[in-house]
């Protein structure tokens, strides 16, 4: 896919791609490295220096009259203080599932007094946006994470297929997500030698040891080689990644001194540091679908727009209880069970402002909470409109999590 034409190129040549490589028919290979291609499953250029994941682009859904693809859709319900939205969990096709980057508030709408179905946008991989389809008689199952799986209709690019963030195994009815570890040498050996994970007390960012909960992180990215591979699951060389309010319009040449002169636009997360080298050894592992935690959202505004982006969507992790080691079989399947626990809140960031941003990065602080719904047996249709023009947010009792300073954290 080719970016927009008054976006800046991706050659490196600081003018924009209708002004450069569009004129002479696509994306050339600069001397610096190039942009040698597009990669779909990862949504990322790939060159000899980096990756550069692409950004999002909203264009509009150009499949409304597409023929519906069948295939299935993991999601739950959850509320924050006033309002009620669906999140999209993972979508599946038959030899892969896809993760979704953004989506909109869903529509539900009754056909008659028994079926009801639901729709909303979902942006994917290669800045396409699909509709996806889904009523409350093509309930699959309910998971123990409160979320639910459904048979759903996709309108999506006929090659719908060729866009799947990474594969699945199916079990005794069970879907399996094949996700990575990475590690270096020490990690390796250890892992390897006593098949088990020892679960990591930091936060998201690495700057508080977690006291009650801690975690097992995993990616769907095969190798972490460049710098822009770190930053997609939240670490960094230098140990910072910048997030930009949602008014801010960046100029065309950002000045060294950008992080104090936008100091009102430019959240500034100290993240994990590390390097590629301390990231060297892949590890494969088949994890649970309904033991994935729930990731945190952003709540963007640009113009009349308004949606919702996944935060981290190349982190996967499990949350865990504080101190325990996750143990994986002879073919490294992970079980739905302890020390693996289930959230029932998240995060929900307003982009519009830089606590906002700061909020799932500061997880442990926030009050941008969003909490889960149990509908016990209802479908979330069935439950939507059962329990309609009702406060489901303020007497829901979570568990928080709860953290310490300490000094020697992974950001110093």
């Amino acid at each position: 896919m080719e970016p927009s034409k008054n976006a800046p190129c991706p050659c490196g040549s600081g003018k924009k791609y209708k002004r450069c490589c569009f004129l002479t028919g696509g994306i050339t290979i600069a001397k610096s490295g190039g942009y040698k291609k597009f990669n779909k499953n990862l949504n990322r250029y790939e060159t000899n220096l980096d990756h550069h994941y692409f950004t999002f682009n909203y264009r509009g859904c150009d499949f409304l009259d597409s023929k519906p693809y069948v295939g299935k859709i993991k999601c739950r319900l959850v509320h924050e203080q006033g309002n009620s939205i669906i999140v999209p969990d993972f979508i599946f096709v038959n030899n892969g599932w896809i993760q979704p980057l953004h989506f909109t508030a869903p529509n539900l709408f009754k056909i008659d007094d028994d079926k009801i179905g639901c729709d909303f946008f979902i942006d994917i991989q290669n800045g396409q946006t699909i509709k996806v389809r889904f009523y409350n008689s093509d309930i699959l199952k309910i998971y123990s994470d409160k979320s639910q799986l459904f048979k759903c209709e996709i309108y999506g690019p006929a090659d719908i297929e060729e866009y799947t963030s990474g594969e699945f195994e199916v079990e005794n009815n069970q879907i399996y997500l094949k996700l990575y570890h990475h590690t270096n040498d020490t990690g390796f050996a250890g892992i390897t030698s006593s098949k088990s994970l020892r679960s990591s007390k930091w936060n998201y960012r690495g700057s508080k040891e977690c006291t009650n909960f801690h975690f097992a992180y995993f990616t769907h990215i095969p190798e972490i080689k460049y710098s822009n591979d770190l930053i997609t699951v939240a670490m960094s060389a230098d140990g910072n990644i910048d997030y930009m309010i949602d008014s801010f319009i960046p100029p065309k040449a950002m000045p060294p001194n950008y992080r104090t002169r936008f100091e009102n636009s430019i959240y500034t997360a100290q993240v994990y540091r590390s390097t590629t080298n301390d990231r060297n050894h892949p590890l494969e592992f088949y994890l649970p679908v309904e033991s994935i935690d729930i990731k945190h959202i952003y709540l963007h505004n640009q113009g009349n727009l308004f949606f919702f982006e996944i935060c981290f969507p190349y982190i996967h992790r499990l949350k865990l209880t504080a101190g325990s080691t996750l143990t994986f079989d002879d073919n490294h399947f992970i079980k739905n069970e302890s020390p693996i626990v289930n959230s029932d809140y998240s995060i929900i960031g307003d982009a519009r402002t830089k606590e906002g941003l700061a909020a799932p990065f500061e997880e442990e602080e926030t009050d941008f909470i969003y909490k889960i719904e149990d509908c016990g047996t209802q479908t979330i249709h069935d439950f939507w409109f059962s329990h309609s023009n009702q406060d489901l947010f303020t007497d829901k009792t979570i568990t928080e999590l709860q953290v310490k300073d300490v000094s020697n954290n992974p950001t110093t």
